[in-house]
């Protein structure tokens, strides 16, 4: 099996669906104060992170006030497939920034 594999290619049973993964987004950029978008075409699924060594989505947020500047600077939030929570977010360039 592939390791990343994108949202359409995940044809087997999960723990999460795109609407928990989009659910747990929202309340992140809610948290944060400031207006986000949420890329929802751009959801992975990653069966072994690298961070946590189990499966996690990626989802892809920017805060409109960075998009302005840097319109390809989005951030991904890695979300554990198993517990259902954010585990970790990386910058643009791949580094963990937040665990």
């Amino acid at each position: 099996m592939k390791k990343l594999l994108k949202l359409n290619e995940v044809n087997f049973e999960t723990n999460l669906r795109f609407n928990d993964i989009v659910k747990i987004a929202e309340v992140y950029v809610e948290e944060k104060g400031e207006p986000y978008e949420i890329n929802r075409e751009t959801i992975l699924y990653d069966s072994e992170s690298y961070v946590t060594k189990e499966p996690v989505w990626h989802i892809e947020v920017i805060s409109l006030k960075v998009k302005e500047k840097w319109p390809d600077a989005y951030i991904s939030l890695a979300i554990s497939d198993r517990e259902g929570r954010l585990v970790y977010v990386q910058n643009d360039h791949g580094v963990v920034v937040e665990k």
